[in-house]
Parts: structure tokens; C-alpha cells; sequence
């Protein structure tokens, strides 16, 4: 019987996006800020590789949170001509537009949708019909479903004739709880169902998914016993 090969983290084989050095060498030892900040510089050299990090693009960063990832995309484009539009159901506290402000002179055009990604129409927007430049869709752990949602409203933009919104410079998209995923909203279901399988496997696919992350909980605890400092109360607040 082979051997099973152990995939290797993104972050682990991704160049990291150069913006990033300073910030993680402050942090490094800080093992929660430190492994969300390496996510996003993996995300966003990614994004570099594959040419997303052009000149006068929309930024379109679904479940946005506090919206790290795109004020590091705005310090990486300084003077481009970009626009941001961040999305999320919820409100956020601190968030890392003013932060930006206080740091830049030129501050891009940045705006805030706070709504459920299910019923956004991307080709209502005004920042969307406005800009002339291609759209970018993005997100950093987009939870369960929301990324089922999300790239359905990309795809109907972009469908959508009477719409600005058609020109995708591409999506760039980490996702994440995947036993939160639904049958009924699911968008790989054709394929799932080509293979013979059914809203029963499904169930079973999305339990099993968890278990790539049953350890997680074991290391963050092994994390603060060997740090002295640096391990924030509320580990979330780093994610977004």
C-alpha cells in the first residue's frame, strides 16, 4: 500500500508577498497573529503570481471583517487608481479602513456593504457600475456556504448583460468551515452528482471535512504554553 503524501500548507510552498517581511518579523513568535498575517501574505502573493494586483482594479473582498486584507492590498497599490468594496453581514468594530487613513495621504476609494451575501446583486452596486477597470473577488475564510453564495453572485454578474460588471480580472478565494456547507446551496452539486453521489454522501463529505483540522484546537493550546506573550484573548480578531 503507498504511502499517504502530506500536503503541504499554502503558505508553505507560496511565496509570501514581499509588504508583508517587516510585519511578520514584529510578530514572529506570536503564534495567532503571526500565522493569519503569513496567510494573508500567501493569499496576496498568490494574487501577484497569477497578475490579480493590477492598476485601476475593484477589489471586491467578501466577508471582509474588519477588512485586513484589503488595506493591505491598498498598501501594496498606493496611487493606483483601485477601488474596495468590502462585504459582511455583520458590523465590525476597528475597523482597517481608518487605519489606513491615518497612514496615507492617498487614501483610495474604499466602501462598506453590510448585507448577507446571498442577496447581493454585485451589478447594483454603484462602485461596481462605476468603475471602468476589471473586477477582483476575494476573500480570506469565507465560512461554509457564504463561499458557495459568493461565487454565485460573481457568476450572475457577470452574466448579467445590462451590467459594467462583467470584466473578472479573476477570484482568489480561501475558504474555510466546510461542515458548514449546504446541499442546497452547494455549487459543486452537478459535478458531485456526475460521480453518482448524493445529498446523503454529501452530508458524510462535509463531516469528514473536519477532520483535516481536529489537531488545531491541541496546537493553539500548545501554542500559549510556549509563549510568553503575543496570544491575543480573542483569536478571531485576526482572521479579518
Amino acid at each position: 500500500m503507498p504511502v499517504a503524501e502530506r500536503v503541504p500548507l499554502p503558505e508553505q510552498h507560496v511565496r509570501l508577498h514581499e509588504a508583508f517581511s517587516t510585519e511578520l518579523r514584529t510578530l514572529s513568535g506570536c503564534a495567532v497573529a503571526e500565522k493569519h498575517l503569513t496567510q494573508k501574505a500567501a493569499l496576496l502573493g498568490l494574487a501577484e503570481h497569477h497578475g490579480l494586483l493590477a492598476r485601476e482594479s475593484c477589489f471586491i473582498e467578501f466577508g471582509a471583517g474588519r477588512g485586513r486584507l484589503s488595506y493591505w492590498l491598498a498598501k501594496i497599490l498606493p496611487g493606483e487608481g483601485c477601488r474596495f468594496l468590502l462585504i459582511d453581514k455583520a458590523a465590525s468594530r476597528h475597523k482597517f479602513e481608518n487605519k489606513l487613513k491615518r497612514e496615507q495621504a492617498d487614501v483610495p476609494d474604499i466602501r462598506r456593504l453590510q448585507v448577507d451575501i446571498q442577496h447581493l446583486c454585485l451589478g447594483k452596486v454603484d462602485l461596481v457600475r462605476a468603475h471602468q477597470g476589471k473586477l477582483v473577488g476575494l476573500c480570506k475564510h469565507l465560512c461554509g456556504e457564504a463561499t458557495d453564495f459568493a461565487l454565485r453572485c460573481l457568476v450572475e454578474t457577470a452574466s448579467d448583460a445590462s451590467s459594467r460588471a462583467q470584466a473578472f480580472r479573476g477570484v482568489l478565494m480561501a475558504t474555510c468551515c466546510h461542515h458548514r456547507c449546504r446541499w442546497d446551496s452547494f455549487v459543486g452539486r452537478p459535478f458531485l452528482e456526475s460521480l453518482g453521489l448524493d445529498r446523503m454522501d454529501f452530508e458524510l463529505l462535509i463531516c469528514l471535512a473536519g477532520w483535516a483540522t481536529c489537531t488545531a484546537r491541541e496546537a493553539r493550546a500548545a501554542a500559549v504554553v510556549n509563549s510568553d506573550h503575543c496570544v491575543p484573548q480573542e483569536p478571531s480578531a485576526a482572521v479579518n
